[in-house]
């Protein structure tokens, strides 16, 4: 039934900056969790070399190892 409806150019250039605001606020949400997960499972020398973890570094469960 809304189908039919024409949208105006205002309201798709405001969908599209909220389609856009949502994506930042997702990604500075995410992206935070998602490091320490990385970091849980890296080596701990090797995350201060390289501060920018998307991928676990040296691979080890010592810390998991260290809490149980």
């Amino acid at each position: 039934m809304l189908e039919n409806i024409a949208r105006a150019r205002s309201d798709k250039v405001f969908d599209a900056a909220i389609l856009v605001l949502l994506i930042v606020i997702m990604i500075l949400i995410i992206y935070p969790l998602w490091f320490v997960v990385m970091a849980s499972v890296s080596d701990p020398r090797r995350i201060y070399d390289d501060p920018f973890l998307f991928l676990p570094k040296g691979f080890t469960i010592g810390s998991f190892e260290l809490v149980f």
